[in-house]
Formats: C-alpha cells, sequence, structure tokens
C-alpha cells in the first residue's frame, strides 16, 4: 500500500466516523480539497469525537503494517 492509498484508507475511515455521530460535511475522497484540516490545532483544544480519530486512524495503520499490505 503506496502513501496515497493509505491516505485515502484514513479519509475514508474519518469519514465513516464522522457520519456515525451525524457529522455530514466530510465529502468523497476525489471531492475533498488539497487543503490543511481546520482540525489542525493543539490537540487539548479538540473536542473528545476528533481525539477518538486517533485512536482509529493508529488503529488503521497498525493493521497495515501487521498485515504487510504493499
Amino acid at each position: 500500500m503506496n502513501k496515497n492509498q493509505i491516505a485515502e484508507l484514513c479519509h475514508n475511515v474519518n469519514k465513516a466516523y464522522c457520519e456515525s455521530i451525524g457529522d455530514l460535511s466530510q465529502p468523497k475522497w476525489e471531492d475533498a480539497p488539497d487543503k490543511t484540516h481546520p482540525c489542525l490545532v493543539p490537540y487539548n483544544e479538540l473536542p473528545v469525537e476528533q481525539k477518538t480519530k486517533d485512536y482509529l486512524f493508529k488503529a488503521v495503520i497498525d493493521t497495515v503494517i501487521k498485515i504487510g499490505v504493499n
């Protein structure tokens, strides 16, 4: 798996999580702008829903590493 595929996977995990908490603002990967995300702030300033994403992204990356996807 290359870095763009991992980025797309993480984006889709994020989109699914956002939708599960009622946030329908996330665009599809192919429609997402190539800009800095508005949640790029100090960690302690993020709401708990945003902090939860860290756990999800870490789980995705750990899984990719564990199964050795290339």
